[in-house]
């Protein structure tokens, strides 16, 4: 792994184209909200004249004399328990997904290979991991090499998730940007031409600085970017008719049925295969 991100940093690598758990505390919390003042009502009426009254109560909640502190604190703790269980689901830290990924063994075979094998060779639960494999789309007349894809095998072969790594020099995207997602969906695109199921498939993109990649790297640390709060990871589920509608729109230009459309980015000038001494000829930037 470390190889092909040394690669990707130092620039050498060829182009990749050419041509319910949170629900459950959640409710819990809201319904001791809506049990909280009936509890501070039972514990501090318990000392009235109608106490046999609010002991009874106190028995039909379930408690008996509770503290009104100790219930605040006790709620404060549900609802940040809560909100840090949400807020790690939204980062994509407790994922299936990702689990699968992490628990990947390295595939002792290369994916032309794996894709050949008799399913009495291989077991329904267990995950590969490949790595700088390519891939070809004869349908679409592209090819290209991936990062990382963890497949298993079903009855036939699954593809489980597409992994692509960008490595910018300094700035962090703060949103995924959309022709790295594209990429990524393209080889999931062309290894579905190939007989993989890709029902379950997540596209994966995640972004490091090369300075923290190159630390990793150096240090021994593995490529283990779910649980790094150095990089930002994005997903999204494969969508086979989003990517070919996008591939529609870029036919046109790859077969120059049309012309580039000027873009208002200098950031996608610096890669456009149209322009020339890295000066765009089309962009409006």
């Amino acid at each position: 792994m470390s190889k092909f991100v040394q690669e990707k940093m130092n620039g050498t690598r060829q182009p990749a184209f050419r041509s319910k758990r949170a629900g459950h505390m959640a409710s819990f919390t809201v319904n001791m909200a809506y049990a909280f003042p009936d509890i501070q009502q039972a514990a501090s009426a318990g000392d009235s004249a109608d106490s046999d009254h609010h002991r009874g109560r106190n028995l039909e909640l379930g408690v008996n004399r509770v503290d009104p502190v100790q219930s605040i604190l006790l709620l404060a703790v549900f609802l940040a328990g809560a909100l840090v269980l949400l807020h790690d689901i939204g980062k994509g830290i407790i994922n299936p997904v990702f689990s699968i990924i992490n628990r990947a063994i390295d595939s002792p075979w290369d994916l032309n290979a794996f894709l050949h094998l008799e399913s009495d060779q291989l077991e329904s639960n267990q995950y590969f991991s490949f790595a700088e494999e390519a891939v070809v789309s004869m349908g679409h007349r592209y090819s290209g090499r991936f990062d990382q894809a963890v497949l298993g095998f079903d009855g036939v072969p699954i593809l489980k998730a597409i992994i692509e790594r960008k490595f910018p020099s300094r700035n962090m995207p703060k949103i995924v940007r959309t022709e790295d997602m594209f990429q990524a969906g393209l080889y999931a695109l062309a290894l579905m031409e190939r007989g993989v199921s890709c029902s379950s498939t997540r596209l994966v993109v995640i972004y490091c600085t090369q300075r923290a990649a190159s630390n990793c790297v150096h240090e021994g640390k593995g490529v283990n970017c779910f649980e790094c709060k150095k990089g930002r990871v994005f997903q999204e589920e494969f969508s086979p008719k989003k990517v070919l509608k996008t591939l529609k729109r870029l036919d046109e230009v790859w077969y120059e049925r049309r012309k580039p459309r000027p873009s208002p980015e200098v950031g996608k000038c610096k890669a456009c295969p149209f322009g020339t001494d890295g000066v765009c000829n089309h962009s409006a930037a």
